[in-house]
Order: structure tokens, then C-alpha cells, then sequence
């Protein structure tokens, strides 16, 4: 068995129906409630995936507007958040400024 390819299996079906961030990837490959896969199984799945990671925060960042009712700052903070999304900075603020868009 290929560990590589079955982490990226995993990940490909994770992300089907969410608009998750890189890291979060990641922590669900590496977590008890994921793969339990080695981290440079993970590694090797999320850097093998084809995502926009922008427009996944954007998507993100979107919901967190229309569901929640959430000011930019707001976003942004959960966008980052540790025990949130876990985007980057510089996802973060692409979501931010593309938002209105």
C-alpha cells in the first residue's frame, strides 16, 4: 500500500464539499479523526492537492457573512484563528479584500 496516495485520497474526499485551509488539511490527515497519517504523508497530500487556497478562504469568509452576520474583523479573526479555519494571513486578507466582490 502507498501511504502517500492513500493520504491523498483522504484529503481529495475531505475537501469535496468544504472549503477548508491548507493547515486544516493538514491536522485532519495527522488527527485520530482523520488518517492518523505520518506528517509527511499529510505533507505530501496537501502539497499534491490542486486548491486555490484564496478561494477557498473566500468561500470561507463568505458563509461566515451570509450565515453569521460577521464584520470584516470578525472574519478575519476566525479566518486565523488557531481553533478555527487556520488560513494564512495573506489568505486571510485576499478573502477580505475580495469579499465585496
Amino acid at each position: 500500500m502507498d501511504w502517500n496516495e492513500s493520504a491523498l485520497t483522504y484529503a481529495e474526499k475531505y475537501v469535496e464539499d468544504r472549503h477548508p485551509s491548507k493547515q486544516s488539511v493538514d491536522d485532519v490527515l495527522v488527527s485520530r479523526h482523520g488518517g492518523w497519517f505520518m506528517p509527511a504523508q499529510a505533507q505530501y497530500a496537501v502539497d499534491a492537492l490542486e486548491i486555490d487556497w484564496e478561494a477557498n478562504a473566500l468561500e470561507t469568509a463568505r458563509a461566515y457573512r451570509a450565515e453569521k452576520g460577521m464584520t470584516d474583523d470578525e472574519i478575519r479573526e476566525q479566518l486565523m484563528a488557531e481553533g478555527g479555519d487556520r488560513f494564512t494571513e495573506d489568505e486571510a486578507d485576499y478573502a477580505i479584500e475580495h469579499l465585496q466582490d
